[in-house]
């Protein structure tokens, strides 16, 4: 009895094994069974060739060229990437155009594909679909690359490439290599399989970026070299910005974290939120200015050998309500000196004052007045801006000054 026992424990063990197995090569040998078309070998599309793939599988075993003024069209497709080596690749060479459009892209396991636009190539890519480990985008040159309404997993650029991600979702963090002068421009960039990432931005060259209506909190945008840089209705974790110079606009932003080393330029705000930490480090030749609010978490973690000239916006009204034309401002630093500006016929003014290591954390005092009204407040590095000043009878204070 024991022995039938053991027998049949043993035959349900392999047979259950042997479905395993059976499953396993079912799911491996699932892919180039349902080909409508297939090509072995490499496929070198070149001269003036026009290849089309719609509304169809394309089984490819071997990797994709095009080249020459020829052109590679996928629409409404499934392409199945069926190169037995591990890294697959598409490469696009010379002035040829490659256009992906609802294109569901399937690789064999363990294997990763690179599309790679070289020279004066265009690639655009529309609403494609691929594995979440398995896509890499690579421009260089003088390509043009276009990704909309897709899933990437990494993106690289070098040259002169012009590039726009548009509405896509992220499956790791995208890492943008530069080198040159490329243009990048970034719109609505949702975070996919990782609700957080990181974009880091670290070669050291000049380059163009515009990242618009992206929501990430907890993304990073870390660059290096001579930037100019437009963040705009956006919301990230850090703006950090490393040796060299830049023109940085950040607009209709939420952004909790700044941190600024070795470099110099100008950076203004347009209605920006900044929550928590500032840092700046040798950062000499600084200008900041614009629409900037610091939240009530606002404090400076770190001042090292900076200078940084910061420009206020004043917005001055009087105990009715109404804006204070011609209204005097006396701005006094803790030293004495003393600065004097006047409002225009809307109330408005600026002024600016120069942080370094010794002043950074010390407050000046506003003061503003128009006949018998007057008011009195605090200005510091951490102020936001515009400062709002409220009239009133001499003696009382009003201000919304932070």
């Amino acid at each position: 009895m024991v022995s039938n026992r053991l027998f049949l424990r043993e035959y349900h063990k392999g047979l259950i094994l042997a479905i395993l197995a059976l499953l396993i090569g079912i799911n491996v040998i699932a892919l180039g069974t349902d080909c409508t078309r297939e090509h072995h070998g490499d496929l070198i599309i070149k001269g003036d060739e026009v290849f089309t793939i719609s509304n169809q599988t394309f089984c490819q075993y071997g990797n994709i060229v095009v080249r020459d003024n020829a052109q590679l069209v996928v629409r409404n497709a499934t392409i199945e990437m069926l190169n037995k080596e591990e890294d697959t690749y598409i490469h696009i060479l010379d002035s040829a155009r490659v256009v992906f459009e609802s294109l569901r892209l399937s690789l064999a396991i363990n294997t990763h594909l690179q599309i790679s636009a070289y020279d004066r190539t265009l690639l655009y890519i529309e609403g494609m679909n691929v594995p979440a480990h398995g896509l890499v985008v690579e421009a260089d040159d003088d390509s043009k690359v276009v990704v909309r309404l897709s899933k990437i997993s990494e993106f690289h650029v070098r040259g002169h490439a012009n590039v726009l991600i548009s509405g896509c979702l992220v499956s790791r963090a995208i890492n943008l290599g530069f080198s040159e002068n490329p243009a990048i421009k970034i719109r609505d960039l949702r975070p996919g399989y990782l609700a957080s990432w990181v974009f880091p931005l670290d070669t050291p060259c000049p380059w163009d970026l515009e990242v618009r209506n992206t929501k990430a909190p907890a993304w990073w945008i870390q660059v290096s070299g001579d930037v100019r840089l437009h963040l705009r209705d956006s919301e990230i974790d850090a703006l950090s910005l490393d040796s060299g110079y830049c023109y940085v606009v950040v607009s209709s932003s939420h952004v909790s974290n700044t941190n600024f080393r070795d470099i110099m330029g100008e950076i203004r705000f347009e209605d920006v939120q900044i929550d928590h930490s500032f840092k700046v480090q040798n950062t000499l030749c600084l200008t900041v200015s614009g629409s900037v609010n610091f939240g009530s978490g606002k404090l400076i973690e770190d001042w090292r050998n900076s200078t940084i000239l910061r420009t206020y916006n004043v917005s001055v009204e009087d105990q009715n309500g109404f804006p204070a034309a011609r209204a005097l401002l006396d701005l006094e630093s803790p030293s004495g000196k003393h600065l004097s500006v006047t409002t225009d016929e809307e109330g408005l003014a600026s002024f600016s004052i120069s942080f370094d290591d010794s002043n950074y954390s010390e407050n000046w005092i506003l003061t503003a007045t128009l006949g018998d009204q007057s008011v009195v407040c605090p200005v510091s590095f951490m102020s936001s801006s515009p400062v709002n000043v409220h009239l009133s009878a001499k003696g009382k204070a009003a201000t919304d000054s932070k």
